[in-house]
């Protein structure tokens, strides 16, 4: 019964998928298997995409269960300079960054935060429609594509 308190609601949080989208790249715990930050036999890639800007519920916490983000001291703004550190810190680890915006509910400003994360500016794509979604799994899939076999 608990479970169904549990379902999509509108919030965004683009960072928590980005710290997990790191943790599972790094070599620590929990996911200890990856490969180390500085072998040359591997290329880390990471592909984060949203379809909004991020929101603060005022009821969840994605690790503490319900709680009032207003007491926590946590508002949007903070949401997104998390972002862009754990963005940062994957750049710095090497890790090849793309970011895909899609739907017109994203807005130029998680647009400038999304293009920034990304590896280079040809790393980011806006598909504000299906097809431009398809077109840039195809993009991005070509390019690691030919990663793989250049290595």
């Amino acid at each position: 019964e608990k479970i169904d308190l549990f379902y999509p609601d509108g919030y965004t949080h683009g960072n928590l998928g980005m710290v997990w989208g790191y943790r599972v790249l790094s070599p620590e715990f929990p996911f200890e298997e990856g490969a180390g930050w500085e072998d040359d036999e591997w290329q880390k890639a990471i592909l984060m995409m949203t379809d909004g800007i991020n929101t603060i519920p005022p009821y969840y916490g994605a690790y503490k269960g319900y709680l009032d983000y207003v007491d926590e001291g946590i508002n949007k703004a903070e949401l997104d300079e998390r972002f862009e550190a754990v963005c940062e810190n994957l750049r710095q680890e090497g890790v090849l960054v793309y970011t895909v915006t899609f739907t017109s509910g994203v807005d130029a400003t998680t647009r400038g935060y999304y293009e920034r994360c990304a590896t280079a500016p040809t790393k980011y794509i806006n598909a504000p429609s299906q097809d431009d979604l398809i077109a840039a799994f195809e993009k991005i899939s070509t390019e690691l594509s030919n990663l793989h076999i250049s290595k």
